[in-house]
């Protein structure tokens, strides 16, 4: 039994034992889940004559501010703002890819220098008739992001999100 008790006291340490090193970060996630914006995309003629529907999804890794206590809208990236961001580059113009439009959402997600980590979801949900949707995800973080110094970004120096007035209708958070 003895043995039992000493891997309950690894897993489950006593209080106090488990805070973690002074030097670590915290950190939090942050998610949008189905922004459903209408895009121009897609390699097929049929797609560069109309827009088509996409669903984004974002899970955002993030440092958490100093002092949570304080409840500072500005000390955390800015969800309403980011979105608002994502439905603007729709004015670029047609992106042929869904991997090169999650590509472009992630260095977004990045320019925000709180945002560690972006994990970006594209779907075309109309792509195929007997699919609920199609689509990629991927995942990049801020040291692969700069460590890359040949991969071209959308932004030569990193940038915090426009933020959007709290009085906003679409604004419904940070």
């Amino acid at each position: 039994m003895r043995m039992i008790s000493d891997l309950a006291q690894t897993a489950y340490p006593p209080s106090g034992e488990d805070a973690p090193p002074e030097d670590e970060e915290t950190v939090y996630r942050i998610a949008v889940r189905d922004l459903n914006i209408a895009w121009s995309i897609g390699v097929h003629d049929r797609e560069r004559a109309r827009m088509q529907p996409i669903r984004i999804n974002l899970d955002l890794e993030a440092r958490a501010p100093d002092d949570w206590e304080a409840d500072d809208y500005g000390a955390v990236p800015c969800y309403a703002g980011l979105a608002e961001r994502i439905r603007a580059m729709v004015a670029e113009g047609h992106v042929k890819l869904i991997e090169t439009l999650a590509s472009r959402i992630a260095d977004l997600c990045l320019e925000d220098d709180r945002v560690i980590s972006a994990t970006v979801r594209v779907e075309k949900p109309k792509a195929l008739a007997n699919a609920a949707s199609v689509g990629v995800e991927i995942t990049r973080s801020r040291g692969a992001r700069f460590a890359n110094p040949g991969r071209p970004t959308r932004s030569a120096t990193p940038q915090r999100p426009i933020r959007q007035s709290p009085e906003s209708p679409e604004t419904s958070g940070p």
